[in-house]
């Protein structure tokens, strides 16, 4: 009995020991080392940073954090874990490698190193290397790993690693399409990777100035497919690191410098057991400089402004219809394959009747299988100065085509700006003419017509003073639009229509500010220059109601806030509350 008691209390004893022991053998093992000590400027260093613990469970492991000092990354972190079972023993490890480059004689360190395993964040020590111009002489490349040798160490002798056939080759080639450009033509430069080794990174090292161009990025896929090409009978992988379109500024030969990359790649070799087995390699790469040999054009037409490629000119009116003094919008795009950025505003050739405002531009731009495609927008303010169907004739742009080799134009629809007639025009349209009397027999006793005679017309006293009040109307308007006043509103009316459809906030807040600055100084004689904090109260100096007067201050206040506020997502709607608010200024200020 007693010893039955004796083998239960053991048992239970152990059993409260247990935890203990199992915490006491998880605890993580952690070492961490930066090789070789003396690092060659050519040569790259190796740090390895490892954990391990005995047992069965996972470690939860983030990858580690440091700065380096006299280093920067070539590639890593690369992890590994492994684990092993020996004499009904387990042990679980990860660890993390990096391959890093010298960057001056001297020392080099690698500081403030910390690793996260699970809730516990481990601090280790630093570590330092010593660089030299040039590496330690005897020096060998360290022998790739063999993945048996921690199973197998002293069964079989070991077999020397040989390549398995000769060295992999990585060329970095450019090409510029077409070779042999116009001035001002689209050319695009492509910079390849010409490999047969996989690539574990790639780090630029110099790229080309692209002096005596004008260039712009185009865009590389995401995640890009390499394709099988054939050069001098051999077969290369080849994947696009870099293309830009180019645009030459003159005729002659530009010179392209070369571009150079540093690139780490696998290498197979041959270890234990013949297995193939991959040892990572440094190489650097550069690709031979190019010399482009751009044409020059050949004589122009007098139309022709600049433009080089293929393009369309649209046109469009908005609204196609107002009434007449009242502002519509002539929309100019045109689209194509060239550089527009530089391109002069087109020339209208409009009718009688219609007078315009110097447009506004924008330009942009967009990728169209793998090339550049560039859009040009001009805004025209386009007043009708009298009611009917106006034509507003096509637009021709000149441009030169080098697919084609010649010159070429581009022309836009013809359109036709319809203007209602004015109010007042319409009055008077819809009043009829006065009536005149019948000729009256003469009073026999004084020669003249007899008085009540005139008067037996039906209706002849109303309709003698319509007519006279419906003239004299007409004159008063036509009085008041010829008018210095009237026109100075007029031209107010048409610099605000101008400034609607600006979208750059700066701009818009500056015609604004300008069409007011014309209208105060030929309405009121403001004097030129005029800061404008001093409009208001000089204004109401020279008897303007003082009520208008402070409303135009706080109007100009909101111009200021326009023009501080470039990047406001609602420009357009502030600019179009600032326009009705200037319509309404401008009718208590006539």
């Amino acid at each position: 009995m007693s010893h039955r008691f004796a083998f239960m209390a053991l048992a239970l004893l152990c059993l409260l020991l247990l935890p203990l022991s199992a915490a006491a053998a998880d605890a993580p093992r952690i070492t961490a080392r930066l090789e070789p000590e003396v690092v060659g400027l050519d040569e790259t260093a190796t740090l390895v940073v490892e954990a391990g613990a005995e047992g069965f469970g996972s470690l939860r492991i983030g990858a580690p954090s440091f700065a380096l000092e006299n280093f920067e990354i070539v590639s890593g972190p690369s992890r590994s874990e492994s684990f092993r079972f020996v004499n009904g023993e387990s042990n679980r490890s990860v660890s993390f490698q990096w391959r890093l480059r010298p960057l001056a004689p001297g020392p080099a360190h690698v500081r403030g190193l910390t690793l996260q395993i699970g809730e516990s964040r481990h601090q280790l020590d630093d570590l330092e290397a010593r660089v030299e111009v040039e590496a330690p002489p005897g020096r060998q490349a360290p022998a790739a790993q063999d993945p048996f040798d921690s199973f197998f160490p002293q069964l079989f002798p070991r077999r020397e690693a040989r390549p398995t056939g000769p060295a992999p080759k990585i060329r970095l080639q450019a090409v510029v399409d077409p070779p042999r450009p116009y001035a001002g033509q689209q050319a695009v430069y492509s910079l390849y990777l010409l490999t047969q080794a996989d690539i574990r990174s790639i780090q630029a090292r110099a790229l080309p100035e692209f002096q005596g161009f004008w260039t712009r990025d185009l865009e590389l896929p995401r995640q890009p497919r390499p394709e099988w090409v054939e050069i001098g009978g051999e077969r290369f992988g080849r994947v696009p690191l870099l293309r830009k379109a180019l645009f030459p500024l003159a005729p002659g030969p530009i010179e392209i410098g070369p571009a150079t990359i540093d690139v780490v790649a696998s290498i197979a070799e041959l270890a234990a057991f013949g297995a193939p087995f991959g040892r990572l390699t440094e190489v650097r790469r550069s690709s031979a400089p190019l010399v482009v040999e751009v044409r020059p054009l050949p004589a122009a037409p007098e139309a022709f402004r600049g433009a080089v490629g293929s393009f369309r000119l649209d046109a469009t009116l908005d609204p196609p219809a107002v009434t007449a003094g009242e502002a519509a919008t002539l929309i100019l795009t045109l689209t194509g394959s060239g550089n527009l950025r530089s391109l002069p505003d087109p020339q209208l050739d409009l009718p009688a009747g219609i007078r315009s405002f110097p447009p506004e531009s924008r330009s942009e731009e967009r990728l169209d299988r793998g090339r550049l495609e560039s859009s040009r927008t001009w805004r025209y303010v386009l007043v009708p100065e009298r009611s009917g169907s106006l034509p507003v004739p096509p637009v021709e742009i000149t441009y030169f085509d080098p697919e084609h080799a010649s010159f070429r134009r581009t022309s836009s629809p013809a359109l036709v700006l319809t203007a209602r007639p004015r109010p007042e025009e319409e009055v008077a349209a819809a009043t009829p003419p006065p009536s005149v009397p019948e000729a009256q027999p003469a009073d026999p006793e004084t020669g003249l017509p007899a008085p009540a005679a005139a008067l037996r017309t039906p209706g002849g006293p109303f309709f003698l003073l319509a007519a006279i009040v419906v003239l004299g109307l007409l004159g008063l308007a036509w009085h008041r639009r010829r008018s210095p006043r009237w026109q100075s509103q007029r031209r107010l009316l048409a610099r605000l229509a101008a400034a609607r459809y600006e979208t750059r906030p700066r701009q818009a807040a500056a015609r604004i500010e300008e069409a007011w600055g014309e209208y105060l100084g030929e309405r009121w004689h403001l004097p030129p220059g005029t800061p404008v904090a001093d409009w208001g109260h000089l204004l109401a100096g020279q008897g303007v109601h003082p009520g208008h007067a402070e409303e135009l201050a706080a109007f100009l206040a909101d111009i200021h806030q326009l023009r501080s506020a470039p990047e406001l997502a609602a420009t357009e709607a502030l600019a179009g509350d600032l326009v009705e608010r200037s319509r309404a200024l401008a009718r208590l200020l006539r």
